[in-house]
């Protein structure tokens, strides 16, 4: 049985649909920041060692048509400290030594035949590996969580991509890129 609405009509699905998106959109909006104690409660993810969650939806605020990309603001209050951060490497027909493009879905790009051309989310971010670890990343097939330091700012890369948020490995590899938790989910901003 449906409700009545304030106009005095019956509710249809598209309405509720169109409301639980509009919900789904705010949280994208606040940077994944829901109200009251869910707030409170992503805010302190934060693990004994000190290493602070993010998902690639509370890097940057949702834009539309031609808006700049911005930061969230636990982006912001994030940069300069250790984050561990769950998303996909992606699989590069010619990958950079230290260092990999790490997304928020499974993705592969062909730079010797599309060059700069390809479908990667603005999301994407580089993760730059310690030099003293093995120049290319062991490859996984699911999902990895990424433990560093997370830098923001404009900047070129030696792939010749630009990047506005990196994570910079600190500790060793072994320990800092591994399989995510079964329980772990990958998040993005057009969820």
């Amino acid at each position: 049985m449906q409700g009545v609405n304030a106009e005095g009509e019956e509710a249809r699905p598209r309405r509720r649909v169109m409301a639980a998106v509009a919900a789904e959109t705010e949280v994208v909006k606040t940077g994944g920041r829901a109200s009251g104690t869910d707030a409170a409660n992503k805010e302190s993810k934060i693990d004994a060692n000190g290493v602070a969650e993010i998902s690639f939806r509370e890097l940057f605020k949702s834009t539309s048509g031609g808006e700049q990309l911005q930061y969230t603001d636990r982006a912001k209050e994030l940069a300069g400290k250790q984050v561990r951060i769950t998303g996909y490497i992606v699989r590069q027909s010619q990958p950079i030594p230290w260092a990999f493009l790490f997304s928020p879905v499974p993705q592969s790009v062909h730079e010797r035949d599309y060059g700069q051309c390809d479908d990667l989310p603005v999301t994407t971010i580089h993760v730059f590996l310690p030099k003293s670890a093995q120049p290319i990343p062991p490859r996984y097939s699911g999902p990895v969580s990424v433990t560093g330091v997370l830098e923001l700012g404009g900047r070129e890369e030696a792939d010749g991509r630009s990047s506005v948020a990196r994570v910079r490995v600190t500790a060793p590899v072994a320990v800092s890129v591994v399989p995510a938790a079964p329980k772990s989910t990958v998040t993005t901003a057009s969820k």
